[in-house]
């Protein structure tokens, strides 16, 4: 007989919520970016300025997007949604919050460039980054050897503003694998032989942008999150 083991539940108050949760309306800025590859030697900084500068971040809704441009409008709706979920008051056990979208902008942006240029049939949805993976690289199951290797990315990576001991970013350099990671681009590889034969077709995301973990280090997903009402 297996045991239950009890989960204890991260607690945030409604009133916190910055979030639109009906999503009977939904606007973000518009971010232009060069469609071609960034740098790896690009600063996150300079990038997140510029986001910044059209993003009021304290003011949502935004504005309407103005542009056509698929990934423009994703990196748009994903940073404006990390910076509401950042404005939200996490209760215990919630004790790091990994923003990848921030200090992994560049390598994200460079994965939206080159592999979302147009509509998709399939799309493969995680919930949140792992430790391993895209809290590491900026991608969803951003398993490192695989990001490098096969989907062939680079870019700047920073680091949170607050980081756990056992938990540091430390990107590529990262000697760790994601397993999951691992066993999802290694099996797309088997089959398509190349990135562009999966994203011909399919794309991945995470539904929340955002890592979360208690003082241990444990990763916390959403579904572990209670509200208080």
């Amino acid at each position: 007989m297996s045991e239950k083991i009890a989960v204890k539940r991260a607690k945030v108050d409604i009133d916190d919520l910055p979030l639109d949760l009906s999503f009977k309306t939904l606007s973000a800025a518009t971010i232009i970016v060069d469609n071609k590859n960034i740098a790896s030697d690009t600063n996150d900084q300079q990038l997140e300025h510029q986001i910044n500068n059209t993003l009021l971040t304290n003011n949502f809704p935004v504005r309407p997007f103005i542009s056509s441009d698929i990934p423009n409008q994703l990196i748009a709706l994903e940073y404006e949604l990390t910076k509401r979920i950042e404005l939200i008051k996490f209760g215990p056990p919630v004790e790091y919050v990994y923003s990848p979208i921030e200090y992994a902008l560049s390598v994200h942006l460079n994965f939206l460039n080159k592999y979302c240029r147009g509509t998709k049939n399939i799309l493969f949805l995680g919930m949140n980054p792992g430790p391993w993976g895209m809290s590491q690289t900026g991608i969803p199951f951003g398993e490192i050897n695989s990001v490098v290797n096969w989907l062939k990315l680079s870019g700047y990576i920073g680091k949170p503003q607050k980081e756990q001991n056992d938990r540091k970013i430390t990107g590529f350099n990262c000697k760790r694998s994601e397993i999951s990671g691992r066993r999802f681009w290694n099996f797309f590889k088997s089959i398509c032989g190349n990135p562009d034969n999966f994203f011909k077709y399919s794309f991945i995301r995470n539904y929340c942008p955002v890592a979360l973990m208690d003082a241990s280090g444990r990763n916390i997903t959403p579904a572990e999150l209670k509200a208080t009402l």
